[in-house]
């Protein structure tokens, strides 16, 4: 028997990105109207937060790429 993974894959694919979209768009919308932040300057917050998010990321030594997807060094 082969068991199937894919439907468990995909129904924490769709949480996540639900939750990450609602929040998202929950702190875009308040960024530009509580705030005051127009729409160009809470773009290009966001996508500075993304750079420094990234970098961060990228600079880290807790990961290591292994022969088959991401595995602890």
């Amino acid at each position: 028997m082969s068991r199937r993974k894919v439907s468990e894959v995909t129904l924490y694919f769709w949480i996540i990105k639900i939750l990450g979209t609602r929040v998202g768009e929950t702190a875009a919308d308040s960024l530009n109207a509580d705030l005051g932040i127009v729409l160009t300057g809470t773009a290009a917050l966001t996508t500075g937060l993304l750079v420094i998010a990234l970098g961060s990321s990228s600079r880290g030594n807790s990961m290591c790429r292994g022969s088959i997807g991401w595995k602890w060094c």
